[in-house]
């Protein structure tokens, strides 16, 4: 029987729907609308108003992310957002401010769908890096497992053999043997540490 060319179309458009390039990808997760603000660091010194300003600059991204993506499991640095351009600093301005002669420092943070977007990428590397540590003892647990269960069929096989090679003289022996040899592997596949 011959399948109609409409019903071989059908897998074809199915799939066309879900190739998504990287950067389409990366702009279709991050599309929720951005949001600007400005903040104010202040201090005797301009490199103290400038920290301050970074910090709650820093801050004030790190509540947008986890409110906006409450699961991200990534934190983010000033350098990065400097160099990203979601942070922009302004010149420092001298000025009496609380009663005390010093320094203020505006900060810009932009959190607009393309800086959201660069951000990702470090978001990206952050969840693969943790996901890496999970896969790798996962695959050591099923590793143990199946070492565990190659060792079992190994023993019952030869217990089996050696059984019948003997006639069942030595059936006691090979019990406590092939029990021995078990307790030795059980032992080996939960004590070895890696």
């Amino acid at each position: 029987m011959r399948l109609s060319p409409w019903i071989i179309c059908i897998p074809l458009v199915l799939l066309a729907g879900c190739a998504v390039g990287p950067f389409e990808a990366a702009t279709a997760r991050t599309a929720s609308t951005g949001s600007t603000k400005a903040v104010n660091g202040y201090g005797e010194t301009i490199d103290d108003a400038r920290e301050r300003a970074l910090e709650k600059a820093r801050d004030y991204v790190e509540e947008y992310l986890q409110r906006n993506h409450p699961n991200i499991g990534w934190q983010p640095t000033i350098q990065r957002l400097l160099k990203e351009g979601v942070v922009k600093i302004d010149k420092p301005k001298q000025g009496d401010f609380a009663e005390k002669e010093g320094y203020e420092v505006t900060a810009h943070i932009d959190l607009s769908a393309a800086n959201l977007g660069k951000l990702q990428i470090d978001v990206d590397q952050a969840r693969d890096q943790a996901q890496e540590n999970t896969v790798f003892w996962r695959h050591l647990l099923l590793g143990r497992i199946l070492a565990a269960l190659v060792a079992l069929f190994l023993i019952v096989g030869g217990y089996l053999r050696l059984e019948e090679l003997t006639r069942g003289y030595y059936t006691t022996l090979l019990r406590v043997g092939a029990g021995a040899v078990m307790l030795l592997i059980a032992a080996v596949v939960l004590l070895v540490r890696i």
